[in-house]
């Protein structure tokens, strides 16, 4: 028998083929590399879901102040912000907005959620389909977030043009860092805007209680309260609209679990935890090691960048049986879509109430849904989701 030589693993995290289809590649990490080292990329990489667990527990560890992307120029553009650093300061922080994030807070937010989900789904209805990523899942959250930190509606387009334009930084190739940079300081100078007038005449919002917050008898710096605000609301929009895209794609090539849930509108809230696990939003994050780690017969340096892949992380077989299949029935175990440790992501239970009555709607008025062409991808490197979703009814 002629024995079978494999090729060498190549991952790199910012290429098409890996944003297009990482799957092949954390199959094989997952099995021959847990623990992998691309020297020309100056990265290693975990993949499977104990360590990828650990790793995020052990922030002292795994340090998040240098960034946690593998472009240092977005890091700088967005400036201090919680996923930038590490307690205290990062804790203290948190503490600011983190009233504005809690589950009783955010189950206040379920009818807003489910008023800007008809009216955008609507007109989708009318015109018997079309593109549920752009005017449908990329506009959902951006609403319920502007509405949470305090952004008037009317500016609604605006900040997502220029919040897409910002991240063109992590699009995996240098051709728009400068738009990217003229964008971010734009934003930079809009919520410098709203926060003047927030110190002015506070309000019952986000960017009001990050205008007139002190920390240890200290305000905030303007640096800071830009970072914040622009990091929450990145975050409040780009993964929940990845979310719903994913999972309206997935649903519509598994018939059979879409009808699952269509029949049982309880099974939903299961089934974004599965969604979340099966296309997780978020792929990966990374840290820089403070000290020397060991793990499985590797040496990991002081000073390495290392990524945690949530998604090869969530197709580990030591955790989940039959991981490369969905069930949107499956009993629900704890996944990292959201993260873990201190920086457990903030906004998940917002996340997962959008995901809910996103999929509660659809599923209730359009339950047979049917994809009417070819999807493009959104290449944002640390996420997998969708630009373009076109749907017919």
């Amino acid at each position: 028998m002629t024995s079978v030589t494999k090729l060498p693993i190549e991952y790199d995290p910012l290429s098409r083929n890996v944003q297009n289809d990482p799957y092949p590649y954390y199959h094989r990490l997952l099995d021959e590399a847990p623990v992998y080292h691309n020297p020309d990329l100056g990265i290693w990489a975990l993949s499977r879901y104990f360590d990828v667990q650990t790793a995020f527990r052990d922030w002292k560890t795994f340090s998040s102040a240098e960034g946690v992307n593998l472009e240092p120029g977005f890091t700088e553009l967005i400036g201090p912000e919680i996923l930038n650093m590490d307690p205290p300061r990062h804790d203290l922080l948190r503490r600011v907005v983190r009233h504005n994030f809690t589950r009783s807070t955010i189950g206040g937010y379920e009818n807003i959620v489910r008023s800007f989900a008809e009216e955008l789904l609507d007109p989708l209805i009318d015109a018997g389909g079309g593109d549920f990523a752009t005017d449908f899942s990329h506009r959902l959250p951006v609403l319920v977030i502007c509405k949470l930190m305090g952004i008037p509606l009317e500016d609604e387009g605006k900040v997502r043009r220029l919040a897409a334009d910002m991240l063109l930084y992590l699009s995996g190739t240098e051709e728009h860092i400068e738009t990217a940079t003229a964008a971010g300081n734009e934003l930079r100078e809009y919520f410098g805007h709203l926060v003047k007038a927030r110190c002015q005449l506070p309000k019952d919002d986000t960017i009001s209680a990050l205008a007139n917050a002190e920390i240890d008898g200290k305000p905030l710096t303007p640096e800071e309260i830009f970072g914040m605000c622009l990091i929450i609301y990145l975050a409040g929009n780009t993964t929940t609209s990845s979310l719903v895209s994913n999972g309206l794609y997935v649903l519509a090539r598994h018939p059979s679990q879409r009808a699952l849930l269509a029949a049982d509108m309880g099974a939903i809230e299961t089934g974004v935890e599965e969604l979340l696990r099966f296309e997780s939003p978020v792929q990966w994050s990374s840290r820089v090691t403070t000290r020397q780690v060991e793990l499985h017969g590797r040496v990991i340096p002081e000073g390495a960048r290392v990524m945690m892949l949530i998604g090869a992380a969530h197709r580990d077989a030591q955790q989940w049986e039959n991981p490369n299949t969905l069930n949107v029935l499956r009993p629900p175990k704890p996944h990292l879509a959201f993260a873990e440790g201190v920086h457990f992501c903030i906004g998940a239970p917002l996340a997962r109430l959008e995901g809910r009555i996103a999929f509660e709607i659809v599923l209730s008025r359009i339950p047979d849904y049917q994809l009417a062409g070819e999807v493009e991808r959104l290449y944002i490197s640390t996420e997998r989701g969708l630009a373009r979703l076109p749907l017919s009814i």
